[in-house]
Formats: structure tokens, C-alpha cells, sequence
């Protein structure tokens, strides 16, 4: 009998040992969980993020780092039996040497028409969305190196014409 209470004492020990080591390795986890949240809070600090509204429904959103500027533009439209035409500016700033676009697009009637022009005023690209087949279209590049970088510094207009569609369509630009 005695044998069986040193038994019961010496397990029953054995679990609170184990039990209090788990919680305190529970407890150090916990620490270092807060450490990494404070640090990726102050990471993010670091950024300043402006978004708002812009007159063709899409929305801008400018991205401000210490030691880069990132402005990234997303208009995004769901028509359903509407004629629309309508543009709107991006600006491409000195020292933003990348740029990357991206449209897609989907019609079941009618047609969207999609024409992207630099500040130079010269077309870069003219994209018509139908029903034939939906669309996906993406291109980036970089300035630095790049002879006629003039010509991609500025205000970009982003021209969307709608002729009675049922269908959508997306378009991103950025810059960094």
C-alpha cells in the first residue's frame, strides 16, 4: 500500500513537472509571438497608404515607403446592358523605374474598349474586349537604362469605352 502512494506521489509530481514546463514553454512562445507582431507592426509603419475613389469606380491608391514611392491605380466596372466612355490620369513620377499593367476583361454582349496612352501621347496599348473570348493581358518594364524614358514620365490616360455590354473588365497599373 505504501509502495502504491510513492507510486501515485511520484507520477502525480511527474505531471505537474511536465505540465509546468509546457506552460512555461507555452508562455516564451507566446513572447516571442509578441515580439514578431511588434516588429512587423513597426515594419509597417514605415509605409504610408493613401486609397480613394476615383471618378470611373475605380480606386487609387498611392503606397509611400522611406526610400521608395509606390502608386499603383485599379479601375474595375460590372456593366449590365450600359454604354460608358470615360478616362482617367496616372502619374508615372521622376525615380519610379518599374511599371507594370494588367487588364482583364469579360463580355457577354457588346464590346469594351480599352486604350492605355503614355504622356507622350502616343497609344501603348488598345485592347478590345468581346464576346469572341475573354482577355488577360499584363506587361511590365523597366525604365532605368531606357533612352526614351522621358516619354513614360507623366500623367498616362486610361480611356474606357463601353458600347451596350453585359460583361466586366479590370485594369491595374503601377509604378515603383
Amino acid at each position: 500500500m505504501k509502495l502504491k502512494l510513492l507510486f501515485i506521489a511520484i507520477f502525480s509530481l511527474g505531471l505537474i513537472l511536465c505540465s509546468n514546463a509546457q506552460v512555461s514553454e507555452t508562455s516564451e512562445n507566446k513572447k516571442e509571438d509578441k515580439s514578431t507582431s511588434v516588429r512587423a507592426r513597426s515594419s509597417a509603419r514605415a509605409y504610408a497608404r493613401t486609397a480613394y475613389p476615383t471618378s470611373s469606380g475605380g480606386i487609387y491608391v498611392s503606397t509611400h515607403h522611406a526610400d521608395e514611392r509606390h502608386t499603383s491605380l485599379m479601375l474595375s466596372k460590372v456593366f449590365q446592358d450600359e454604354s460608358v466612355s470615360s478616362s482617367t490620369n496616372f502619374s508615372i513620377e521622376k525615380g519610379q523605374n518599374r511599371v507594370s499593367l494588367r487588364v482583364t476583361g469579360r463580355c457577354v454582349k457588346g464590346e469594351i474598349l480599352i486604350t492605355i496612352v503614355k504622356p507622350n501621347g502616343d497609344v501603348f496599348q488598345r485592347l478590345n474586349v468581346t464576346p469572341t473570348a475573354d482577355i488577360s493581358w499584363s506587361s511590365a518594364f523597366s525604365l532605368e537604362g531606357v533612352e526614351d524614358a522621358k516619354n513614360y514620365i507623366g500623367e498616362w490616360t486610361l480611356k474606357i469605352e463601353a458600347k451596350e455590354v453585359e460583361g466586366n473588365y479590370s485594369l491595374k497599373i503601377s509604378a515603383h
